[in-house]
């Protein structure tokens, strides 16, 4: 989520490899041979309140766009997991970061079908 970190690990990706970004952080300033995602935690998070949120927002990205552990799993594990008294706003961060990867899924599935409309 940060340039430095783009900018050191970028030659480990592969083709199998799966690449989230922020898209305020990060500029991926190589050609890709791969398809990633990029979405505005920090942007979101902010306007939560918080920037530190942005993390949380990627996790619900991940989670809505891989299907790599359940929703309902994800969302135990970010309760449980948060400091006291934040679970509320974390669960919020969490489901924006679900929301977006949602909306953006949609909007790849229309353009794989041929439907015009709008991407995110």
């Amino acid at each position: 989520m940060s340039q430095s970190g783009y900018d050191k690990f970028i030659g480990n990706i592969t083709e199998k490899s799966f690449l989230l970004i922020d898209q305020d952080l990060v500029n991926p300033s190589r050609s890709l041979n791969i398809n990633y995602f990029s979405i505005p935690a920090t942007r979101k998070a902010e306007k939560l309140g918080k920037k530190m949120m942005a993390n949380i927002i990627m996790i619900g990205f991940t989670v809505s766009i891989t299907d790599v552990i359940s929703m309902e799993a994800a969302h135990k594990a970010v309760a449980e997991s948060v400091p006291k008294g934040t679970e509320e706003l974390n669960l919020e961060a969490f489901n924006k970061g679900c929301d977006y990867g949602t909306a953006i899924l949609k909007g790849l599935k229309k353009k794989a079908s041929g439907q015009t409309g709008a991407i995110l």
